[in-house]
């Protein structure tokens, strides 16, 4: 208690604390979003970060072979502002592959893109339910539970060959971009056509 009256009635803090309105403890997704909406309503924001780089858990680890992710690692449909915010910056999300970081107006072009035509402009997070759902034979919740679902439960890499997915696209699309169980051959269709009633 009593270091923090201290500092309170340092003159250094006084007079920093009169150059912003608000100061903004982390430049992560949400401290640089606050910033930007405090700006935008006039105010002086200051923005303190005690690492070396912004971003928050949305972070590259460029300097490590196959550049991983070392947090969160994707920007899909349901973050709207962030994408919003990052095209007013004039800015474009992209994802590493192969050494290259590849934007999603390039991705449908993109010579390595390896998934079938149809399925070209879905980015490689959304690429295993936008295959599964033309054939999603659940029409309810409750269908999972009947007993012609149980076909359905075997593994996903072996229901997306015999639709004629490549090997390639399966190892991008889902090995690489796995939300459920490990691997290919490590989650059920029938999970994923439950997700998708």
């Amino acid at each position: 208690m009593g270091l923090g009256a201290v500092s309170l009635t340092s003159p250094r803090l006084r007079a920093a604390a009169r150059q912003w309105d608000v100061v903004i403890i982390g430049a992560g997704l949400s401290g640089l979003r606050t910033a930007l909406d405090l700006e935008s309503q006039g105010l002086s924001v200051k923005v303190l970060e005690a690492r070396n780089h912004v971003g928050g858990r949305l972070y590259t680890l460029d300097d490590v072979p196959g550049a991983p992710e070392a947090g969160g690692n994707v920007i899909g449909g349901f973050y709207a502002r962030v994408q919003d915010t990052v095209t007013r910056l004039g800015e474009r999300v992209a994802f590493h592959l192969n050494g290259k970081y590849v934007t999603a107006d390039e991705w449908p072009d993109y010579r390595n893109n390896p998934f079938p035509t149809s399925l070209r402009a879905k980015m490689p997070w959304n690429f295993t339910l936008a295959a599964l759902a033309p054939d999603n034979p659940l029409k309810d919740l409750d269908d999972r539970l009947l007993p012609a679902a149980h076909r359905y439960d075997e593994p996903l890499a072996d229901t997306l060959k015999r639709a004629g997915i490549s090997d390639a696209a399966i190892k991008l699309g889902v090995g690489e971009n796995q939300v459920y169980g490990r691997s290919p051959t490590g989650v059920s269709t029938l999970h994923l056509y439950q997700l998708l009633t």
